[in-house]
Formats: C-alpha cells, structure tokens, sequence
C-alpha cells in the first residue's frame, strides 16, 4: 500500500477512486479539488516530486516567539519554483485540469474546454512577456477569480 492510498482511507469515493489514476498527486489535493476548496496558488503542488518526497508538502521550520516552540508550516510557492519558461506551470496545470475532467466532466462539460482555453491563453502571454516576471502572478489571479466566480465554483 503507497502513501498516497494509505490516506485515501478517508477521502470521499470519487476521489478514491482516482488515486490510483494519479499516484503521485496527493489524495488530499484531489480532495481540494473535489470539494472544491484549491486555490490557484496550489497548483504547484502537481509538479512532480521524487518518490521520497512524494504525498508529503512543502514545508518549513517556524520558531515561535511564545514558549520557543518548533512547527511546520507550508512553503508558499516563489516566482524560482516557476522557472524560466512555462513549462513547470503547464504541466502542473495540465495535470490539475485531468483531474478536474474526472470529477467533473459530466455535470460541467465546458469546464475542461474552458480551461484549455485558458492555458492557450496563458502561453500566448508567455510569449509576449517575460515569463518568470510577469505571466505565473497573472495567471494565478485570473485563476483564482475563474475558482471563485466560475463554473466550478462553490457559488454554482
């Protein structure tokens, strides 16, 4: 049993039954996904980890200043984890877009076309603009208000 089914125990069955189709995406994303709680900046989290690294988040040491105790909180994602071209971006979210297309698809069918469009979108201003710079913060923005206002959105 891989870590990623070990934690499919308490996930809901449409996500169960896609862990095993994205082993190496996290059940708890998926769940995000599926209850639809991710938020744009999130889709980091699909690039492709080592096995070691695998079903475990980005994290950080935090000293606190009350009682000098040690925790751990998520490593928010930089501009460097982007790289230089769109190619970290589009394969995370290509990735996040098959999972959308599984779990949605039938009850949103333009969701997945509309997403597509998005990242043509999304590549033509890689084009234009300096990648690194300019293009992750606008289509994280653009992405976020698609989650919040768009056909996938809890408001629907």
């Amino acid at each position: 049993m891989t870590i990623n089914s070990k934690k499919a125990v308490s996930c809901p069955p449409e996500v169960k039954s896609l862990i095993n189709i994205f082993s190496g995406v996290s059940a708890a994303l998926v769940t995000r996904i599926f209850e639809r709680k991710l938020k744009a900046a999130e889709i980091i989290r699909f690039k492709e980890k080592s096995v070691t690294e695998l079903d475990q988040e980005d994290r950080v040491f935090r000293i606190t200043e009350s009682g000098g105790t040690v925790g751990f909180k998520k490593a928010a994602a930089s501009p460097e984890d982007w790289g230089s071209s769109p190619q970290i971006w589009t394969n995370c979210f290509l990735a996040y877009l098959a999972v959308v297309g599984y779990l949605f698809s039938e009850k949103y069918p333009k969701a997945v076309p509309s997403l597509l469009m998005f990242i043509m979108q999304i590549l033509d201003f890689a084009q234009t603009y300096q990648w690194s710079e300019a293009v992750p913060p606008l289509a994280h923005n653009f992405h976020q208000y698609i989650l919040d206002k768009g056909e996938l959105s809890t408001d629907n």
